[in-house]
């Protein structure tokens, strides 16, 4: 034992009539009954006087009277009660002990044997849902149609609405790459979207009507695409319909306010076949800027 209650009052009470040296050698083997957990020896007195550094006549007899009066010669040991009592305590504490300990390391041992098994199929789903979204568009969206892709007119609008007018829900989204694990499985990014029926049917339920061909529609979502791959982020198809939608509504007022945009900027609505999309739109959007800085220099004179 390297601890044991040491009651002052009791002791004090039970010691009061020794001598200081009595008081010492009673404390003393007190504390190396303690120790060694068991009684203390009777069959060789001078070596438990040497044990309590009882070296004098006078210790050793004050060590007599000591072991008389408040220990109990059981054979060739020196037992007392009260010792016996609290060491008793204390291997019945220690014990009780070392079964919750052990109990409940093998409590936390089965928890993470059932949680390892849990997360290892966690994983496993998810490792598959990210590969939907890594090889592309889910493949839960709606099949391409033979008119998936039309064909731009040469006489296709070009009045389109400039991207510097689109408020902030429709600006790019700098939130970072999301991880595999959380994104949905209808997920794709910007550059990943493909014009279809569904985006042309919202944009005319939006309000883009018969002023607006076919291919005109098709060149407003190529723009819409190539503006929104800058930001590389992984969106629902509901959510880029959402965005679309958005599109289509600023579409439709900028055109209500500039009906002549395209011919007040003295360019041509018709544009050579050979142009790419992709240059097509970002042609467009230079064109934009430019009529913006035009703008903010007339309103500074």
């Amino acid at each position: 034992m390297n601890y044991y209650p040491h009651h002052i009052g009791d002791f004090n009470s039970s010691t009061r009539h020794l001598t200081r040296v009595e008081r010492s050698l009673y404390r003393d083997l007190i504390e190396l009954y303690y120790d060694t957990e068991k009684p203390l020896p009777a069959d060789d007195f001078d070596r438990l006087a040497r044990r309590v550094i009882a070296v004098t006549d006078e210790e050793k007899g004050a060590l007599k009277y000591v072991l008389d009066e408040f220990f109990t010669l059981d054979g060739d040991l020196y037992r007392h009660e009260r010792c016996d009592l609290e060491i008793e305590k204390y291997h019945s504490s220690t014990s009780a002990k070392a079964k919750a300990g052990k109990a409940s390391a093998e409590a936390r041992a089965k928890k993470g044997i059932v949680n390892n098994g849990n997360k290892n199929e966690h994983n496993e789903q998810n490792s598959t849902d990210a590969q939907h979204v890594l090889n592309g568009c889910s493949t839960n969206q709606e099949p391409r149609t033979k008119n998936q892709y039309i064909s731009l007119s040469k006489n296709a609008r070009t009045d389109f609405p400039d991207p510097l007018d689109f408020d902030e829900h429709d600006q790019p989204d700098n939130s970072g790459y999301q991880s595999s694990q959380s994104v949905a499985a209808d997920s794709c990014t910007g550059e990943q979207l493909r014009f279809t029926e569904q985006h042309l049917l919202l944009a005319r339920t939006t309000g883009l009507g018969s002023d607006y061909s076919d291919s005109d529609i098709q060149t407003r979502f190529d723009l819409f695409r190539c503006y929104k791959a800058n930001a590389n982020t992984l969106k629902t198809q509901s959510e880029w319909l959402s965005n679309w939608r958005t599109w289509c509504q600023r579409e439709k007022v900028n055109h209500a306010k500039q009906p002549n945009r395209a011919a007040g900027n003295g360019r041509s609505s018709a544009q050579p076949r050979s142009e790419s999309g992709t240059q097509r739109a970002m042609r467009l959007a230079q064109e934009a800027a430019e009529r913006l800085a035009v703008g903010q220099t007339g309103e500074g004179h």
